[in-house]
């Protein structure tokens, strides 16, 4: 047997990229703010370039409602493209535990983003919905679910149970009235900011099976993403065969890993 490759340990907390000309973090949503201070904007650029040469190829991965960064699928993609990988082909997988309510989520995500400068994006059922309003990333999204608020037996009122282990140790989760608002605020501007060139960079793979969102996500994908979907064999979970013979081959046609 071989020695099995060290994986570099996952950062608990999130640094988003932080300016000192201002002391702010630089994240899309002050970028436009900030464009009137060519210093600020420099230090970005100055802070992805140095992203892009001296750090090895990333993999941001974001899971699904209830679930968790340890789930099978992040175990899949870090055997993949870590232990089984070609040192010129190794890839860091990141794959944080998203908050239940947006409102926290999606400034975590987004500075998260910002900072890590994946290579790629994948996102799974709720994982996908963030991951298509990361503009400017490539982003595979599996079974999107944009309108989760109105998946009334998933996301309800009450105690709910995570599915997958999660790095606090919590094993239940409350949703409030104020979070399937917070959804339902955040879905009914989704798509703004879609742009030509972002029109390319998003992929959308639903499964044939997908019984729970399939049927009504995918026109609107591709009304927004013409061109950008495929189809697979499988329902909405991902299994490991839907992993090992769907998602890491399309992730490897892209040939950005």
């Amino acid at each position: 047997m071989g020695v099995k490759k060290a994986y570099p340990k996952a950062t608990e907390t999130v640094y988003p990229i932080i300016c000192p000309i201002v002391n702010a973090p630089l994240v899309p949503s002050r970028l436009m703010s900030l464009a009137s201070r060519p210093e600020c904007m420099i230090y970005y650029a100055q802070h992805v370039e140095r992203k892009r040469t001296y750090n090895m190829k990333r993999i941001l991965y974001l899971h699904g409602f209830a679930s968790s960064g340890a789930s099978g699928t992040v175990e899949l993609l870090r055997r993949e493209f870590w232990e089984r990988a070609e040192p010129a082909h190794r890839a860091v997988v990141t794959a944080p535990d998203i908050p239940v309510d947006p409102l926290e989520a999606w400034p975590m995500l987004e500075a998260l983003a910002y900072d890590e400068m994946p290579d790629l994006i994948v996102g799974t059922s709720m994982g996908a919905w963030y991951a298509q309003q990361l503009h400017g990333f490539l982003r595979i999204c599996v079974n999107p679910s944009f309108w989760l608020s109105k998946k009334y037996d998933i996301l309800h009122v009450g105690k709910h149970k995570w599915l997958n282990r999660r790095k606090d140790g919590a094993t239940e989760f409350h949703v409030k009235k104020e979070t399937i608002e917070h959804f339902q605020e955040m879905e009914a501007h989704q798509f703004d900011g879609v742009t030509d060139d972002d029109r390319t960079l998003c992929y959308g793979l639903f499964g044939d099976e997908d019984t729970l969102l399939s049927a009504e996500t995918r026109p609107v994908f591709e009304q927004h993403y013409p061109g950008m979907s495929r189809t697979f064999s499988g329902g909405h979970r991902l299994n490991a065969d839907a992993v090992a013979h769907v998602l890491l081959p399309f992730i490897k046609s892209l040939n950005v890993i």
